[in-house]
């Protein structure tokens, strides 16, 4: 019965602690920093007796960790070229070099795209070795700044493990298979909550680490020169000859597919002719007898 009594209780704490935690992740991003760091102070002096010093010094670390500004970068380029293969091995050939990657491409005979994923301390340098490179026509370059948002994923996060420590203490002192499994349904929202935080984590992590690029390009089309010019002399006479020769051939092929036409369509003719020459004669009577 003791041992039941000391299971709620831990229990009831537990659940205290889980409140306090979720309030306090809900706190101000713009004093997110300083409000990560306070949060775990005090939730480690009322979670674990004889851990406060720990989770102060982890608190500290994660300060230190997150100080530096946390920046997605992006760029979306369009480029026209004469050749889009020799650009495109020119472009996997410049990332490898920068210690980045191609994540996509799509290469057609007269488009392309590629995706592409630079480190973002050489960010700068690619954008510029594309623009004295090839002829950029336009580029629009994006930032967002995500480290508020990442301090208080990260505080939420320790929160998380502090919480499950907690509840895996509780679980060796439970007696039944009911507690134990009921332990376990909150042990398992937690570890569940923790992943979700740690996967976002992760993504932000790749997001500031390598800067995406966007290149969309089109094979430049090359315009034939058209200029005009006089015709003189002997060429004016072969101009002119060429043009009734072609003339003559035209007349003749219209006579000659006339020809054809009244052939092939003889009868469906003969029959409207005899029924125009009746309808003729009959329009002459008519009129005579008037």
């Amino acid at each position: 019965m003791k041992g039941k009594v000391v299971l709620g209780i831990a229990l009831m704490l537990t659940l205290a602690f889980t409140g306090c935690a979720k309030k306090s992740d809900m706190g101000a991003t713009q004093s997110a920093n300083k409000s990560a760091i306070t949060s775990e102070t005090k939730m480690s002096n009322s979670g674990a007796t004889g851990n406060g010093n720990a989770n102060s010094d982890a608190a500290k670390s994660q300060y230190s960790v997150v100080e530096q500004k946390k920046i997605i970068q992006h760029c979306n380029l369009y480029i026209v070229a004469d050749d889009l293969k020799k650009l495109s091995s020119e472009l996997h050939s410049k990332s490898q070099q920068l210690g980045g990657y191609i994540e996509s491409e799509e290469l057609m005979e007269e488009r392309s795209s590629a995706k592409i994923r630079i480190p973002a301390i050489k960010f700068d340098e690619f954008i510029n070795f594309t623009e004295s490179s090839y002829e950029v026509k336009n580029k629009n370059i994006t930032t967002e700044n995500v480290t508020d948002a990442y301090v208080d994923n990260d505080a939420r996060l320790k929160n998380l493990r502090v919480q499950e420590e907690q509840v895996l203490n509780i679980m060796k002192k439970a007696n039944t298979v009911d507690e134990v499994l009921k332990i376990q349904s909150e042990l398992y929202k937690i570890r569940g909550e923790a992943e979700a935080l740690e996967a976002k984590k992760k993504n932000w992590d790749k997001e500031v680490d390598y800067a995406t690029i966007t290149i969309n390009i089109d094979k430049k089309n090359i315009v034939v020169d058209n200029k005009k010019s006089i015709i003189g002399g002997k060429d004016f006479f072969k101009a002119s000859s060429k043009g009734f020769n072609n003339t003559l051939i035209s007349l003749v092929l219209f006579i000659q597919k006339l020809l054809i036409f009244v052939i092939s369509n003889i009868i469906p003719i003969a029959i409207l002719a005899v029924l125009g020459f009746f309808g003729f004669k009959q329009y002459k009577k008519y009129n005579k007898s008037k």
